[in-house]
């Protein structure tokens, strides 16, 4: 999320084949992760959905390194998460989610950088799309959606969902910066962070590591699904959830980057959340009873 008190979103027209940056002060009080998602697949739940969302503390402190996905499965919310650089990746594209809106005419690939988001055939070398360095892939399976080859999402629905809507797989490319305006309070927090290893619930390893985090854990490539709200909209690991529940270290990471919240904001975070998912299984409800 931006410091000016918005949330910036790419919609994708899959059917159209357009996309448009759009920004939403409403957003902000849902942080990022599915707090965002959740109130995106609210508002856009008759184009069927599926948004890819962040947070703030992706791209800047250690743990907070997962990407949620939302989407509607008969009627019933999802969200799954994965890692690797996904979520760092489309950090420094400006944007804080993406939803991709009905479905493509023919199979193709997403391309998304800073300056919005464009489709191009299936058949199309993923190697040559992006920005070399700065770019990260998403391959969409047969029963798996992985992140540049390694780094799993949760949930195997994911798969069948990006598939029929046409998506075969996303490019993210880096192509913007963040400024940190007081360096030195946004290095002492981020050592508070690290310092915090010893509290994650899994051991270290040699595996590779999602990004920011320091830990190379046996469950790296495995994604995540639903749990923690409030965690999952910051959006961090599972497996530091006994430090992103505080609430004042979850302030004090945000106030370190020149977000403005106060602590009743992130209190009513959770509410927010599952008042929103609650009102998508009701107009869920209310559609079928149209239909019957």
């Amino acid at each position: 999320m931006s410091r000016e008190d918005s949330i910036t979103v790419v919609h994708v027209d899959l059917e159209k084949g357009e996309s448009a940056k759009k920004s939403y002060p409403d957003l902000r009080a849902y942080v990022g992760g599915v707090g965002t998602a959740s109130k995106l697949v609210l508002d856009y739940q008759n184009l069927d959905p599926i948004v890819f969302s962040i947070g703030p503390l992706n791209g800047f402190f250690p743990y907070a390194s997962k990407t949620c996905v939302a989407f509607l499965d008969e009627g019933k919310f999802v969200d799954t998460y994965g890692g690797g650089r996904l979520s760092t990746r489309l950090k420094y594209t400006g944007v804080d989610a993406f939803i991709l809106e009905k479905k493509a005419r023919e199979p193709c690939v997403l391309v998304l950088d800073g300056s919005g988001a464009v489709l191009v055939p299936a058949d199309t070398a993923v190697e040559s799309l992006g920005i070399p360095g700065r770019r990260c892939g998403v391959e969409v399976l047969d029963g798996s959606v992985l992140i540049d080859g390694y780094f799993a999402f949760g949930d195997q629905r994911l798969s069948k969902k990006l598939g029929e809507a046409g998506i075969k797989g996303i490019v993210v490319s880096a192509t913007s910066g963040f400024q940190i305006e007081n360096r030195e309070r946004y290095d002492r927090q981020y050592n508070e962070m690290l310092g915090k290893v010893g509290e994650m619930l899994i051991e270290a390893g040699s595996n590779p590591s999602c990004s920011g985090c320091p830990m190379g854990c046996a469950r790296s490539n495995l994604g995540e699904n639903g749990g923690n709200v409030f965690i999952h909209s910051l959006v961090s690991c599972v497996f530091s959830e006994s430090i992103y529940s505080s609430i004042p270290l979850a302030f004090a990471c945000l106030n370190s980057l020149g977000y403005d919240y106060v602590h009743e904001d992130l209190e009513a975070l959770p509410d927010l959340v599952y008042t929103n998912i609650n009102k998508i299984y009701e107009k869920a409800s209310d559609s079928k009873l149209e239909t019957e």
